[in-house]
């Protein structure tokens, strides 16, 4: 039967790594420089350059070859969970990027890396499965939609990687390396072959993910006001429709809100326009905090603001825009303090969100006309 020299099938995987990492930063991270792309860029050429370091096993070169290694493939791990976690908007503390790899290297160390090719292997497996499922399990429980897909796919490769490498390590302390069925299930071969199916099958959805991610924020960045996070026109308006259409369905009322700051062009004369925008930014900020889940709010365009809120009355939307209105007016705030205007109309089932809007635009009117700050319903 043919045997596979494992130093050939390690130099095999360090090319195919170096082709893959090479592609991968040209084709993704130079393009791009997201963040958790760089740091999987890193954990390919620990991987690569640790693997590359155990070819020097069997040479007078393995008694500081083989803790390098061990250290510098425990480091693509911690590279690979750091990823992770920037990828959920997580910090990783720097003594993450040193502790483990300096815990490898230590128990190669003083295990008679000379002469032993399996140094520090219960502490070097069991750091490898446990980063990895780490790794695994950051991705996995993000809970947010559309990309996390994606994410889960990555933690899933690499919960299996992690799953190895604990079987690994199980039957390495219970049998030993030199054991025929620890040779052939967890011995260099096999585990060399592994590791290119599972590390190339990771990068590619990793670049996917990438995608995916880039796809996502385009579609934020083209649905939402660049000042106040708020949905701008065009994204309220669609999204308004299709609430409108489910409501009609359901003849379940609803209500419109149009709000507009108030003397907000003297605002912008007296203090400048970085006052005006806090002002933006505070309005939509307290808007929020008396809203539901459930409610639509976006900005309308200056200084008006508009709101669906599914399920209620005019009169259960005018209570609200009062506590936003108060919540406004009593805002503290570095900036001026502003009062607002609101006009409550009605969404009937079948009618159209425009329709609406006009009948509270026209309830704003009144609400300007009456002396400002208030909260006016529509007639009708």
């Amino acid at each position: 039967m043919l045997e596979l020299d494992p130093a050939t099938l390690r130099v095999a995987l360090v090319a195919v790594l170096a082709t893959t990492l090479l592609l991968f930063y040209a084709v993704t991270y130079r393009i791009t420089r997201a963040p958790f792309v760089g740091h999987w860029c890193l954990a390919l050429l620990c991987l690569g350059g640790g693997t590359m370091l155990y070819v020097l096993n069997g040479t007078p070169a393995q008694r500081w070859a083989n803790p390098v290694g061990n250290a510098v493939v425990v480091l693509g791990l911690s590279f690979a969970v750091s990823g992770a976690r920037t990828l959920r908007g997580l910090r990783t503390p720097s003594w993450w990027l040193g502790v483990p790899p300096l815990m490898a290297l230590g128990a190669s160390w003083w295990d008679d890396a000379a002469t032993n090719v399996w140094s520090g292997a219960e502490v070097v497996l069991g750091l490898v499965g446990v980063l990895s499922w780490i790794a695994a399990t950051t991705l996995w429980t993000d809970r947010r939609g559309g990309v996390a897909r994606l994410q889960r796919v990555v933690g899933a490769a690499g919960a299996l990687f992690g799953t190895y490498y604990l079987l690994r390590l199980t039957f390495f302390v219970l049998l030993g390396p030199d054991d025929e069925l620890f040779r052939r299930l967890f011995g260099s071969v096999p585990t060399t072959l592994a590791i290119t199916v599972l590390l190339i099958a990771i990068t590619f959805t990793v670049a996917a993910l990438h995608t995916e991610q880039q796809t996502l924020e385009l579609q934020v960045r083209a649905s939402r006001d660049g000042l106040t996070g708020l949905l701008n026109r065009q994204e309220f308006l669609r999204l308004a429709e299709v609430e409108a259409r489910l409501l009609a369905r359901a003849r379940r009322p609803a209500a419109v809100v149009l709000a507009d700051i108030d003397h907000f062009k003297q605002v912008n004369d007296r203090f400048g326009h970085d006052a005006g925008d806090q002002v933006l930014c505070t309005f939509a900020a307290r808007s929020r905090q008396a809203l539901r889940s459930t409610d639509l709010l976006g900005r309308y365009g200056g200084e008006e603001f508009v709101f669906l809120l599914p399920g209620a009355s005019t009169a259960e939307a005018g209570h609200v825009m009062h506590d936003v209105r108060q919540q406004v007016a009593h805002a503290e705030a570095d900036g001026p303090r502003v009062t607002a205007s609101f006009g409550v109309a009605a969404l009937e089932p079948g009618a159209s969100v425009g329709e609406a809007i006009a009948a509270a635009d026209a309830a704003l009117y009144r609400a300007k006309a009456q002396g400002r700050d208030r909260v006016v319903l529509a007639e009708g």
